[in-house]
């Protein structure tokens, strides 16, 4: 097992898709703070343009004034919003590719033919795209902070910012591993790279109308249980940011764990009875 997840750590930083979905979801946060910083600078610039109008005319609204776009966004806001669109999306990509192609060439056959037990090797890159999957997410992570204090100076950095978003990112990270799961479970199932990648996108973009479905289906068969609550794509873009309680955490905790053992389990059971081609 050892010397397998040396190897599968290897072929991950030797992975091309693992630097390319690292400098895509890279390249997405400079561009999504690039687009921030001019709209702020076009909002600074029109309001000194009204500040210099000769006669001012002053109407009295009921509608709230508009607040600069960094206060309309916080740091931990951005943060929520990557792991729960493009993070999420390109992990689902490159747990999909790293997977598949070890398919596509042939890898799986020799390593399997070396005596390795088939539990072993699965084991080996199931832990290893999760490696891979929470490398992503804390590069990601990474270049927020490294935004924040470049653009704004670090204003918007504190202590009790540090806190909360620890104890987010924890909760983030651990449901990142659950999806990774799903993702080489799945993949696992369909070896066809254009297929894996397919299915594992489908499955984070429209998975508000999977979802939507079960729930209408269970209510037609008069079964009170939300679907939301449990599947784990739905729980990445549904954790709070603050007051995590322990209740969160407890729930989090354990359908995390929940998600891992199931798609190890199913991962092992059918990877024993499949024919490696």
């Amino acid at each position: 097992m050892i010397n397998l997840m040396r190897g599968e750590l290897y072929k991950l930083f030797k992975s091309k898709c693992f630097y390319v979905c690292s400098i895509v979801l890279v390249s997405f946060v400079l561009l999504m703070y690039g687009m921030f910083s001019l709209v702020d600078m076009v909002d600074k610039e029109e309001a000194a343009m009204a500040g210099n109008v000769g006669i001012t005319v002053s109407v009295e609204t009921n509608m709230p004034e508009e607040l600069p776009i960094w206060e309309q966004m916080g740091v931990i806001d951005l943060v929520q919003m990557m792991f729960s669109s493009m993070g999420s999306l390109l992990i689902a990509i490159f747990a999909s590719v790293f997977v598949c192609s070890e398919y596509t060439c042939g890898a799986i056959k020799n390593i399997v033919g070396k005596g390795y037990g088939r539990g072993t090797v699965f084991l080996s890159k199931y832990f290893s795209s999760i490696v891979g999957a929470i490398l992503i997410e804390l590069l990601m992570l990474g270049t927020i902070l490294m935004c924040e204090l470049l653009i704004l100076h670090g204003n918007r950095l504190s202590g009790e910012f540090f806190a909360a978003l620890a104890e987010y990112v924890a909760i983030q990270l651990m449901l990142a591993a659950a999806q990774t799961g799903v993702i080489v479970m799945l993949n696992q199932f369909l070896r066809s790279l254009g297929a894996g990648i397919a299915v594992s996108v489908c499955l984070i973009m429209f998975y508000p109308i999977v979802t939507a479905v079960i729930n209408a289906l269970l209510q037609y068969l008069k079964v009170t249980i939300n679907v939301n609550k449990y599947w784990v794509v739905d729980m990445i873009s549904e954790c709070p940011t603050t007051n995590i309680t322990g209740k969160i955490w407890g729930h989090n905790v354990l359908w995390s764990m929940v998600w891992i053992v199931l798609t190890i389990a199913v991962g092992i059971l059918h990877y024993r009875k499949a024919d490696v081609k």
